[in-house]
């Protein structure tokens, strides 16, 4: 069968859904691509990829269309389905499908591309739950849905770094800095940490919009050396930043609809044996689970946040037992080719 993926999102850019879906076509064959760009000054803005795609299609032969996030780029899909009778996957993420939620037509639309859909796939339980209560219980059964977990990259370098911090006990944290990462209240609850650890550190890699505000938390705390920040790192070398951690943490929270809808991050850090402290918001409970392979906390408290921190730093047994969970767990389940499997019966 011949696919057509239409995403704004995939490698070289960085992040989730990029990495996401660059796993899914790893698995798939005959495999399409299509990034496209909206107009900017006329309406709709996605007409613009339906002209695009349409030369692939009519090229190709495309037979199936893979579509990522449901606005704008389902417009696309549903039209061609009903001009040319091609069937479509949408792959949802989390907040592609909450916050349209909050504008009457968007959500209209959200709902009719979601239930034309061949099969609607979801990176999480959490994300398929939001799906479902959206199409409502009497048409539920009209809607086929299935989660399809992330997973880490096969490549990703898994040696330990041989470093030189021994005397350090080091708490790393990698993704965007947005407020949703909850990075601000890790940093918050760090004096907590310090005394009774004072040799802890806090590393940060990523960039992002609340770079500066975070700044000035570790300035007014006075913080100094132990935050660090690392900037953007390549893919090829984090395994040095995994490598050189104790303990991964990302108290995510979800601020009115913006969510973590799962948090690849967790299972990369599994890889490496590390245990990870996650939110309880959105779908990072699916990724960390509590009491196995890490601690789940409020997001928004700060003493919750620094005691599960001190926890797992002082206890080495218990970090080591949740962090070999952690890994176990990801090399078992977390497979391309375990979780594609699960699209076979719907094509």
């Amino acid at each position: 069968m011949k696919f057509l993926l239409i995403t704004l999102e995939f490698p070289p850019d960085k992040g989730g859904v990029a990495n996401y879906l660059a796993g899914i076509c790893s698995v798939f064959k005959n495999v399409d691509i299509l990034k496209p760009k909206l107009f900017r000054f006329f309406w709709p803005r996605w007409t613009s990829v339906f002209f695009q795609a349409f030369k692939i299609i009519r090229q190709n032969k495309t037979e199936m269309i893979i579509v990522s996030h449901v606005l704008p780029i389902g417009y696309v899909a549903l039209v061609f389905k009903k001009l040319l009778g091609i069937p479509y996957i949408v792959f949802t993420h989390g907040m592609d499908v909450l916050l349209p939620q909050k504008n009457q037509h968007k959500k209209f639309w959200l709902k009719k591309i979601l239930q034309n859909a061949r099969l609607v796939v979801a990176n999480s339980e959490f994300t398929q739950n939001v799906i479902l209560n959206l199409i409502g219980d009497s048409e539920n059964k009209k809607i086929k849905t299935e989660v399809i977990y992330p997973c880490p990259n096969p490549k990703i370098k898994t040696l330990q770094f041989n470093r030189d911090l021994s005397k350090k006990k080091v708490i790393l944290t990698v993704g965007r800095l947005v407020a949703r990462k909850g990075i601000d209240k890790v940093i918050e609850a760090m004096p907590k940490i310090l005394k009774e650890l004072p040799n802890a550190v806090y590393m940060i890699v990523g960039d992002g919009p609340l770079k500066k505000e975070l700044r000035e938390i570790v300035k007014e705390k006075k913080l100094g050396d132990k935050i660090i920040f690392c900037g953007d790192v390549q893919d090829s070398e984090m395994h040095v930043y995994y490598g050189m951690s104790d303990i991964f943490i990302m108290p995510s929270r979800n601020l009115d609809g913006d969510v973590e809808g799962f948090g690849i991050v967790y299972l990369e850090a599994a890889l490496f044996g590390k245990p990870s402290i996650a939110g309880k918001d959105g779908g990072a409970p699916e990724a960390v689970l509590d009491g196995e392979t890490g601690i789940l906390v409020n997001s928004l408290n700060t003493d919750e946040i620094a005691d599960a921190i001190i926890r797992l730093l002082k206890d080495d047994e218990l970090r080591q037992r949740f962090g070999a969970n952690a890994k176990e767990r990801v090399v078992r389940e977390f497979t391309w080719e375990k979780q594609v499997e699960k699209l076979q019966r719907y094509l």
